[in-house]
Protein backbone atom coordinates (compact mmCIF):
# COMPACT_ATOMS: atom_id res chain seq x y z
CA UNK A 1 0.00 0.00 0.00
CA UNK A 2 2.67 2.07 1.02
CA UNK A 3 4.07 2.02 -3.00
CA UNK A 4 0.84 2.55 -4.39
CA UNK A 5 0.22 5.70 -2.16
CA UNK A 6 3.59 6.79 -3.44
CA UNK A 7 2.86 6.64 -6.98
CA UNK A 8 -0.89 8.04 -6.56
CA UNK A 9 0.82 11.00 -4.77
CA UNK A 10 3.70 11.43 -7.41
CA UNK A 11 2.39 10.90 -10.42
CA UNK A 12 -1.06 11.12 -10.54
CA UNK A 13 -1.55 11.72 -14.33
CA UNK A 14 -0.33 7.16 -14.85
CA UNK A 15 -3.29 6.75 -11.90
CA UNK A 16 -5.69 9.31 -14.38
CA UNK A 17 -4.41 7.16 -17.40
CA UNK A 18 -5.07 3.40 -15.85
CA UNK A 19 -8.66 4.62 -14.53
CA UNK A 20 -9.76 5.75 -18.72
CA UNK A 21 -11.64 3.21 -20.30
CA UNK A 22 -10.90 2.17 -23.64
CA UNK A 23 -14.11 4.54 -24.91
CA UNK A 24 -12.29 7.29 -23.45
CA UNK A 25 -14.45 7.79 -20.43
CA UNK A 26 -12.76 9.01 -17.32
CA UNK A 27 -14.63 8.24 -14.19
CA UNK A 28 -12.85 11.06 -12.20
CA UNK A 29 -15.15 13.43 -13.67
CA UNK A 30 -18.10 11.84 -11.75
CA UNK A 31 -16.40 13.88 -8.54
CA UNK A 32 -15.03 16.92 -10.07
CA UNK A 33 -18.00 18.67 -8.23
CA UNK A 34 -18.44 16.44 -5.03
CA UNK A 35 -17.38 17.84 -1.72
CA UNK A 36 -14.56 16.59 -0.06
CA UNK A 37 -15.31 13.94 2.72
CA UNK A 38 -11.61 14.14 4.59
CA UNK A 39 -8.80 16.03 4.67
CA UNK A 40 -5.05 14.56 4.91
CA UNK A 41 -3.21 16.47 6.86
CA UNK A 42 0.28 17.05 5.67
CA UNK A 43 2.21 16.67 8.65
CA UNK A 44 1.73 12.90 8.23
CA UNK A 45 3.02 12.90 4.76
CA UNK A 46 6.19 10.42 4.07
CA UNK A 47 7.35 8.03 2.39
CA UNK A 48 6.40 5.90 4.57
CA UNK A 49 2.93 6.93 4.85
CA UNK A 50 -0.41 4.71 4.38
CA UNK A 51 -3.51 6.07 3.89
CA UNK A 52 -6.31 3.93 3.94
CA UNK A 53 -7.26 1.36 1.19
CA UNK A 54 -9.12 2.22 -1.24
CA UNK A 55 -11.94 -0.54 -1.01
CA UNK A 56 -15.60 -1.24 -1.42
CA UNK A 57 -16.65 0.58 1.78
CA UNK A 58 -14.83 3.40 0.61
CA UNK A 59 -16.04 3.46 -2.80
CA UNK A 60 -17.13 7.86 -3.40
CA UNK A 61 -15.11 8.59 -0.61
CA UNK A 62 -13.01 11.94 -1.49
CA UNK A 63 -9.80 13.04 0.06
CA UNK A 64 -7.67 16.35 0.32
CA UNK A 65 -3.85 16.11 0.00
CA UNK A 66 -3.66 19.54 2.03
CA UNK A 67 0.36 19.79 1.19
CA UNK A 68 0.38 19.21 -2.56
CA UNK A 69 -3.66 20.97 -2.65
CA UNK A 70 -5.05 17.56 -4.50
CA UNK A 71 -8.36 15.95 -4.50
CA UNK A 72 -8.64 12.00 -4.91
CA UNK A 73 -11.49 9.59 -4.84
CA UNK A 74 -11.81 6.19 -4.19
CA UNK A 75 -12.48 4.91 -7.69
CA UNK A 76 -13.15 1.28 -8.44
CA UNK A 77 -10.55 0.27 -5.60
CA UNK A 78 -7.67 2.87 -6.65
CA UNK A 79 -7.35 6.66 -5.31
CA UNK A 80 -7.53 8.64 -8.59
CA UNK A 81 -6.92 12.27 -9.16
CA UNK A 82 -9.52 14.71 -9.76
CA UNK A 83 -8.48 18.35 -9.50
CA UNK A 84 -6.40 20.74 -7.52
CA UNK A 85 -8.05 23.08 -4.76
CA UNK A 86 -6.91 25.63 -2.41
CA UNK A 87 -6.40 25.31 0.89
CA UNK A 88 -8.81 27.87 1.84
CA UNK A 89 -11.94 26.75 0.02
CA UNK A 90 -15.42 26.81 1.51
CA UNK A 91 -15.94 22.85 0.83
CA UNK A 92 -13.26 21.96 3.04
CA UNK A 93 -15.26 23.56 6.00
CA UNK A 94 -16.84 20.47 6.77
CA UNK A 95 -14.50 17.65 5.89
CA UNK A 96 -13.25 15.61 8.57
CA UNK A 97 -9.40 15.46 9.30
CA UNK A 98 -8.41 12.39 8.99
CA UNK A 99 -6.98 10.15 11.76
CA UNK A 100 -4.64 7.98 11.16
CA UNK A 101 -4.57 5.93 14.43
CA UNK A 102 -8.51 5.66 14.21
CA UNK A 103 -9.26 5.54 10.91
CA UNK A 104 -11.02 7.04 8.08
CA UNK A 105 -14.27 5.09 8.77
CA UNK A 106 -13.95 7.05 12.33
CA UNK A 107 -16.87 9.67 12.30
CA UNK A 108 -15.91 12.93 14.68
CA UNK A 109 -18.07 12.12 17.56
CA UNK A 110 -18.90 16.27 17.43
CA UNK A 111 -19.40 16.46 13.84
CA UNK A 112 -22.37 18.54 12.57
CA UNK A 113 -25.71 18.36 14.85
CA UNK A 114 -24.57 16.26 17.63
CA UNK A 115 -28.26 15.77 18.94
CA UNK A 116 -27.93 18.34 21.21
CA UNK A 117 -31.38 19.62 21.61
CA UNK A 118 -32.17 23.55 20.79
CA UNK A 119 -33.64 25.75 18.81
CA UNK A 120 -33.41 29.27 17.39
CA UNK A 121 -35.60 32.45 17.71
CA UNK A 122 -34.45 36.58 17.75
CA UNK A 123 -35.53 39.25 19.91
CA UNK A 124 -36.14 43.26 18.86
CA UNK A 125 -33.80 45.41 21.28
CA UNK A 126 -36.34 48.07 22.27
CA UNK A 127 -33.91 50.92 22.58
CA UNK A 128 -32.80 50.75 19.26
CA UNK A 129 -34.85 48.53 17.07
CA UNK A 130 -31.60 46.18 16.57
CA UNK A 131 -32.78 42.68 15.64
CA UNK A 132 -30.45 39.70 17.17
CA UNK A 133 -30.66 35.91 16.83
CA UNK A 134 -31.23 33.65 19.65
CA UNK A 135 -30.52 30.50 20.54
CA UNK A 136 -32.79 28.43 23.20
CA UNK A 137 -30.75 25.89 25.12
CA UNK A 138 -30.95 24.30 28.60
CA UNK A 139 -33.53 26.47 29.71
CA UNK A 140 -31.39 29.64 28.30
CA UNK A 141 -32.05 32.08 25.88
CA UNK A 142 -28.69 33.28 24.48
CA UNK A 143 -27.87 36.10 22.13
CA UNK A 144 -26.32 34.74 18.88
CA UNK A 145 -24.97 37.69 17.50
CA UNK A 146 -22.77 40.25 19.55
CA UNK A 147 -24.37 42.77 21.12
CA UNK A 148 -24.09 46.06 19.05
CA UNK A 149 -25.62 48.36 21.32
CA UNK A 150 -23.77 52.03 21.77
CA UNK A 151 -24.65 52.86 25.74
CA UNK A 152 -22.34 55.73 25.54
CA UNK A 153 -19.55 54.60 28.56
CA UNK A 154 -16.64 52.81 27.20
CA UNK A 155 -17.77 50.74 24.10
CA UNK A 156 -16.44 50.79 20.45
CA UNK A 157 -16.17 49.43 17.27
CA UNK A 158 -13.34 48.23 16.19
CA UNK A 159 -11.73 48.52 12.93
CA UNK A 160 -9.53 45.73 12.52
CA UNK A 161 -12.32 43.56 13.36
CA UNK A 162 -15.24 45.34 11.06
CA UNK A 163 -12.78 45.20 8.40
CA UNK A 164 -13.33 40.98 8.61
CA UNK A 165 -16.48 40.61 9.97
CA UNK A 166 -18.48 44.15 9.76
CA UNK A 167 -19.21 46.59 12.41
CA UNK A 168 -22.65 45.30 13.93
CA UNK A 169 -20.20 42.41 14.73
CA UNK A 170 -17.31 44.36 16.53
CA UNK A 171 -18.91 46.51 19.09
CA UNK A 172 -16.46 45.81 22.36
CA UNK A 173 -16.96 47.33 25.57
CA UNK A 174 -14.26 48.31 27.72
CA UNK A 175 -13.17 46.93 31.40
CA UNK A 176 -10.26 47.21 33.58
CA UNK A 177 -9.85 44.24 36.15
CA UNK A 178 -9.37 47.15 39.17
CA UNK A 179 -12.35 48.95 37.96
CA UNK A 180 -15.70 47.70 39.73
CA UNK A 181 -17.99 50.42 37.96
CA UNK A 182 -17.35 48.46 34.91
CA UNK A 183 -20.49 45.79 36.09
CA UNK A 184 -22.86 48.92 35.82
CA UNK A 185 -20.80 50.17 32.36
CA UNK A 186 -21.40 46.26 30.78
CA UNK A 187 -24.64 45.33 32.21
CA UNK A 188 -26.34 48.46 31.58
CA UNK A 189 -25.97 47.28 27.39
CA UNK A 190 -28.40 44.36 27.68
CA UNK A 191 -31.48 44.52 26.43
CA UNK A 192 -34.44 44.68 28.75
CA UNK A 193 -34.84 41.19 30.22
CA UNK A 194 -31.16 40.03 29.86
CA UNK A 195 -27.93 40.56 31.45
CA UNK A 196 -24.71 39.52 31.26
CA UNK A 197 -23.82 36.25 31.86
CA UNK A 198 -22.21 35.25 34.92
CA UNK A 199 -19.40 32.70 34.71
CA UNK A 200 -21.87 30.30 35.98
CA UNK A 201 -23.97 30.82 33.17
CA UNK A 202 -21.61 30.02 30.14
CA UNK A 203 -20.38 26.65 32.48
CA UNK A 204 -23.78 25.72 32.16
CA UNK A 205 -23.72 26.62 28.31
CA UNK A 206 -20.73 24.69 27.81
CA UNK A 207 -21.43 21.34 29.54
CA UNK A 208 -25.22 21.30 27.59
CA UNK A 209 -22.86 21.05 24.72
CA UNK A 210 -20.52 18.28 25.37
CA UNK A 211 -18.08 19.96 28.36
CA UNK A 212 -15.34 22.59 27.79
CA UNK A 213 -12.66 19.51 25.86
CA UNK A 214 -15.60 20.27 23.12
CA UNK A 215 -17.25 23.09 23.49
CA UNK A 216 -15.00 25.57 20.95
CA UNK A 217 -16.02 22.95 18.39
CA UNK A 218 -19.43 23.00 18.89
CA UNK A 219 -19.94 27.01 19.06
CA UNK A 220 -17.46 28.23 17.16
CA UNK A 221 -18.47 29.85 13.83
CA UNK A 222 -17.12 28.87 10.11
CA UNK A 223 -14.23 31.88 10.43
CA UNK A 224 -12.59 29.50 12.72
CA UNK A 225 -12.49 26.80 10.34
CA UNK A 226 -8.52 27.90 9.13
CA UNK A 227 -7.00 25.23 11.55
CA UNK A 228 -8.57 21.93 10.14
CA UNK A 229 -6.83 20.28 13.52
CA UNK A 230 -9.65 22.25 15.74
CA UNK A 231 -12.64 22.73 13.68
CA UNK A 232 -15.31 24.67 13.67
CA UNK A 233 -19.01 23.31 13.51
CA UNK A 234 -21.38 26.15 14.26
CA UNK A 235 -23.41 22.54 15.72
CA UNK A 236 -26.50 24.51 17.64
CA UNK A 237 -26.16 28.69 16.11
CA UNK A 238 -24.31 29.87 18.67
CA UNK A 239 -22.65 31.81 15.91
CA UNK A 240 -19.10 32.29 18.19
CA UNK A 241 -16.98 35.06 15.57
CA UNK A 242 -13.25 35.28 15.56
CA UNK A 243 -13.49 39.24 16.17
CA UNK A 244 -10.67 39.20 18.97
CA UNK A 245 -10.44 41.44 21.63
CA UNK A 246 -8.33 44.58 22.71
CA UNK A 247 -6.09 45.36 25.41
CA UNK A 248 -2.86 47.04 25.26
CA UNK A 249 -0.55 44.40 23.80
CA UNK A 250 -2.65 42.45 21.62
CA UNK A 251 -6.02 42.53 19.38
CA UNK A 252 -6.43 39.02 18.66
CA UNK A 253 -9.10 39.48 15.61
CA UNK A 254 -9.09 36.45 13.23
CA UNK A 255 -7.58 33.83 16.02
CA UNK A 256 -9.90 34.49 19.10
CA UNK A 257 -13.11 35.32 20.25
CA UNK A 258 -13.65 37.08 23.77
CA UNK A 259 -16.30 37.58 25.87
CA UNK A 260 -17.44 39.47 29.14
CA UNK A 261 -18.58 37.60 31.76
CA UNK A 262 -20.51 39.21 35.05
CA UNK A 263 -17.67 38.12 37.46
CA UNK A 264 -14.93 40.73 35.36
CA UNK A 265 -13.43 37.27 33.80
CA UNK A 266 -13.62 36.75 29.93
CA UNK A 267 -14.99 33.59 28.13
CA UNK A 268 -11.95 32.76 25.42
CA UNK A 269 -12.17 30.90 22.01
CA UNK A 270 -9.50 30.03 20.19
CA UNK A 271 -8.42 28.84 16.90
CA UNK A 272 -6.25 26.50 17.42
CA UNK A 273 -8.07 24.84 20.90
CA UNK A 274 -11.11 22.60 20.93
CA UNK A 275 -11.71 23.49 24.15
CA UNK A 276 -12.68 27.31 25.99
CA UNK A 277 -10.94 29.01 28.72
CA UNK A 278 -12.60 31.48 31.09
CA UNK A 279 -9.48 34.31 32.05
CA UNK A 280 -8.90 37.52 33.52
CA UNK A 281 -8.43 40.38 30.87
CA UNK A 282 -8.70 43.92 31.12
CA UNK A 283 -9.17 45.98 27.79
CA UNK A 284 -12.43 45.26 25.11
CA UNK A 285 -13.90 42.59 24.39
CA UNK A 286 -17.77 41.59 23.11
CA UNK A 287 -20.58 41.02 24.93
CA UNK A 288 -23.36 37.96 24.80
CA UNK A 289 -26.26 38.77 26.33
CA UNK A 290 -28.79 35.82 28.35
CA UNK A 291 -32.04 35.17 29.79
CA UNK A 292 -33.32 32.34 31.81
CA UNK A 293 -36.45 31.06 30.90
Amino acid sequence: MKNIFCLLFFVPFLVFQACTTDAGYDPSSRYIDKKVDYVVDSAFLSWSYEIPKCDKSLEGTVIFIERELDVYACIDSVWTFCRKLSAGAPELYDAILYDESSGIDKETENRKKNGIPYETSSIVDSRDGHKYKTVIVDDMEWMAENLDYDNGKNSIVHSGCSDEFGEKNCRMYFANKSDYSYIYVIDSACPAGFMLPSEDRWLQLIAAVGGTDVAGQILKDESFSVNKKHPAYNSISFSVLATGYETALEVGVGETAVFWTATRSVVRFDVDRDDVVIMSMPGFAPVRCVRQL
